[in-house]
């Protein structure tokens, strides 16, 4: 059962990693987006 558990440890942190990059990608996106926002107020137009 040492393999099974070293296979599920590496799907865990694959999935944790995943998160985090999805986090850091949403977070860099959302900065770019206020920069840009800020740069130019009419790009985003709110309803």
């Amino acid at each position: 059962s040492g393999k099974l558990r070293v296979c599920a440890h590496l799907c865990l942190s694959f999935q944790s990693e995943r998160k985090v990059m999805m986090l850091t990608r949403l977070a860099l996106y959302s900065e770019l987006m206020s920069c840009t926002y800020k740069l130019n107020p009419g790009f985003l137009k709110k309803p």
